[in-house]
């Protein structure tokens, strides 16, 4: 594939090779030593620099419209998730795609003196679809659960049930724990940061999180669990046979995933959930959700990913 050297119209000054380069070099200085075999470092070479080289042809082709990403550059996106292996697979792909578009960023930025800032503004949006069409086409890739056939599309993930299954689910739950003596936890999550990233950064960006963040709670929570989704960037997590100290674990994990799998520089999210548990904070479906949700706005508060409903006030999950 002949490699185009600079990207003119779009203003990058410097070449697909160095920003290649770059890149790599990047993902060797952040990845632990203990991960490195987990790195397929061939693969990301031999594929780096013609995914760039696309990405930047697919921003100058498109001076004033939307940038799409063409179907080469769909594919070597796919390419990396057979360059991470191992169990921090998910979340370093994505970190590996954000610490290229920060390249990508700052190549742009340092043109600012020399271009109109509607200019700069213009390529900067247009560099944010194409990076979203990508986080969305690896995402698919990544989420699917074990055993099914193939990933949903990016663009019509399988979507998580609703409020209306939530509050059945819920009650049956209830009702198996007053005839059988079955306790139970739940918790409430919020995505800090998601309705920013759609106002700022587009739809595209704004789905790609959110679908990569559906994956993550799927992957953290165990089979018999079932998470919902009751609003755009709010999730509930029902736990049976489990205590609010078990799913507060799940949600320290949930937390640790989404900060790591983001660069540190760029739009990002994080968690807050608040939890609460049958028997010990109520028995009945209102009751479990509205100690959760003062249990969020507790975390939400103090800071922390998550905070555990107490009988009396709260706890946070930091005390020991």
């Amino acid at each position: 594939m002949a490699v185009q050297p600079e990207a003119a119209n779009s203003g990058l000054d410097v070449s697909s090779r160095q920003l290649a380069k770059a890149w790599l070099v990047a993902i060797i200085e952040r990845t632990p030593l203990d991960q490195v075999a987990d790195v397929d470092l061939d693969l990301l070479a031999t594929e780096s620099l013609p995914l760039i080289a696309g990405i930047l042809s697919a921003l100058e082709r498109a001076p004033d419209g939307a940038a799409n990403v063409p179907d080469d550059v769909s594919r070597r996106a796919r390419e990396l998730g057979r360059a991470r292996r191992g169990s921090h697979a998910s979340a370093e792909i994505q970190r590996d795609l954000a610490a290229l578009q920060s390249l990508l960023v700052a190549a742009l930025g340092r043109t600012a003196p020399l271009r109109p800032s509607e200019e700069l503004v213009g390529s900067a949006r247009r560099l944010a679809e194409i990076f979203g069409s990508l986080h969305a086409t690896v995402t698919g890739d990544l989420v699917g659960e074990p055993g099914e056939a193939s990933p949903p599309p990016p663009d019509e993930p399988r979507p998580l049930r609703g409020s209306a299954e939530l509050h059945g689910s819920l009650d049956a739950l209830v009702a198996e724990y007053r005839r059988y003596g079955h306790p139970f936890a739940l918790a409430l999550i919020e995505l800090e940061g998601l309705r920013a990233i759609y106002e700022t950064h587009g739809r595209e960006s704004g789905d790609w999180m959110s679908v990569a963040a559906t994956g993550m709670i799927r992957n953290q929570i165990r089979i018999v669990d079932h998470a919902f989704r009751v609003d755009d960037d709010a999730f509930c997590v029902l736990a049976p046979n489990v205590d609010a100290g078990k799913l507060r674990r799940m949600g320290d994990r949930l937390a640790r995933v989404v900060d790591g799998s983001q660069a540190d520089r760029g739009p990002r999210i994080s968690i807050s959930a608040g939890v609460s548990a049958c028997p010990e904070h109520g028995q009945d479906r209102e009751r479990l959700l509205e100690v959760a949700r003062e249990a969020l706005e507790a975390a939400r508060t103090a800071g922390n990913p998550v905070e555990i409903a107490a009988l009396n006030g709260f706890r946070s999950v930091r005390e020991s």
